[in-house]
């Protein structure tokens, strides 16, 4: 099978079924893997001896897809996808989630793209939360060198207030809307990347920035910033990451990774209407 390098945030996977990767992950395609790096994470296709696993989560991806995990008696995780109304796709993962095995019925013509893309979005979570790595549901803009994310429920706000700033604030790019990737990396410093994975948008950037502050976005009747101390922006970090909660594994690694952030990175609770004078208050705010 055709294999694909690919680098995201700074991380390289391999990924064996390359052609049935949607056209999202082209940006994020290597020739290679640069010297001195190393592959965080194997996918591959083939047989998974496990038929099942002792539960570990559920959720609704979104309205036509369930994910479950379970956890393998070698200590791995089975992961499944049940399309509504159609089969369902199971993939394996070690423990450390460097090795990856999908289902070979993910590579027949009828399985949905979609059902790839979320096997290396979780792959991509997992295997990077070793790596001081998170995904964010946010909405992330780029200035210069700088970034700024927007996070928040569903509705209050945050691509409103991304198109704001590019509106309104000259020199401003977006770099995600919807799961951008935020690395301790190695000097101490935040940064925050454009990924695969970004929503009902096609904002697919291979391009990363500081990240120079997060707002936590509230819809109100008037515009206010309030400064979060770094304990009350942990909070709203994690209930905006990517993870498996019920895992202590990945919930320690994470956590872990959101404490630095919340730690070094300004955060305000940012009550606010959709309008330009919102975005002119949230841009004063941030250092250049």
């Amino acid at each position: 099978m055709k294999e694909t390098i690919l680098y995201i945030a700074g991380h390289y996977l391999q990924v064996e079924a390359g052609e049935r990767l949607a056209a999202n992950y082209d940006p994020f395609r290597a020739v290679s893997v640069a010297d001195g790096e190393a592959v965080i994470c194997r996918i591959t296709c083939g047989e998974i001896s496990f038929s099942e696993g002792t539960p570990c989560e559920t959720g609704c991806l979104d309205r036509t897809e369930k994910l479950s995990v379970g956890r393998t008696p070698d200590g791995g995780y089975l992961v499944t996808v049940h399309v509504w109304q159609g089969a369902c796709y199971r993939m394996y993962a070690a423990a450390d989630w460097s090795r990856v095995v999908m289902d070979l019925r993910c590579m027949e013509p009828d399985c949905p793209l979609s059902v790839v893309n979320k096997f290396l979005m979780l792959s991509f979570i997992y295997a990077s939360a070793r790596r001081q790595t998170v995904l964010l549901h946010a909405s992330c803009v780029k200035r210069g060198n700088g970034g700024v994310a927007f996070i928040g429920h569903s509705g209050a706000g945050k691509s409103t207030h991304s198109r704001l700033w590019l509106q309104h604030i000259t020199g401003t790019r977006l770099l995600n809307d919807d799961q951008p990737a935020v690395r301790v990396e190695a000097d101490g410093t935040i940064r925050v990347y454009g990924t695969p994975w970004s929503g009902k948008t096609h904002c697919y950037q291979a391009e990363s920035a500081l990240l120079k502050g997060v707002f936590r976005m509230v819809q109100a009747p008037h515009n206010r910033l309030i400064p979060l101390q770094p304990v009350y922006l942990f909070r709203e970090l994690l209930s905006s990451c990517s993870m498996m909660k019920s895992d202590p594994v990945t919930f320690r690694l994470i956590t872990s990774t959101l404490a630095k952030i919340s730690s070094q990175v300004p955060g305000f609770l940012f009550e606010n209407l959709p309008e330009r004078d919102a975005a002119m208050m949230a841009f004063s705010r941030i250092k250049e």
